[in-house]
């Protein structure tokens, strides 16, 4: 059997913790919940400062915009990345590394058509040179 310890018992030593109340525990809960989302908004801040995105619109030869079109990008270091045009044909790539990118847009029933040599800048969105054109 184990003896009973009493709070203030010559040496016995309780924990800080054992002394918070609900509320104590939940402030400093809702401290290091705030310390945690304030940390995933610097990494997001720094991933905008060393990182670019590349937009555009892909037309048909009448300049009628291309829903649901197949947008792919792709660069020297990075693994292929794939949008889907929105309803007024726009789409956007982000999160890319800095260099020089290919870009395919294609669409069921179209000519796929294709820019390369796209620069992506740190901090700054490229618009596709011109608008893609699919035939």
């Amino acid at each position: 059997m184990l003896p009973a310890f009493k709070k203030g018992a010559p040496g016995v030593q309780f924990s800080a913790l054992e002394e918070w109340d609900g509320t104590m525990i939940t402030k400093f809960l809702l401290m290091m919940l705030s310390c945690l989302s304030f940390g995933s908004v610097v990494a997001h801040a720094q991933d905008i400062q060393t990182k670019g995105s590349i937009s555009g619109t892909v037309l048909d030869i009448n300049g009628a915009v291309v829903q649901n079109a197949r947008v792919t990008v792709t660069g020297e270091k990075t693994v292929n990345r794939i949008a889907t045009t929105n309803e007024s044909g726009v789409f956007e790539v982000d999160n890319l590394t800095p260099g020089s990118y290919h870009v395919q847009a294609e669409q069921t029933g179209f000519k796929a058509t294709a820019v390369s040599e796209v620069g992506v800048f740190v901090g700054k969105t490229t618009a596709e040179p011109g608008r893609s054109t699919l035939p």
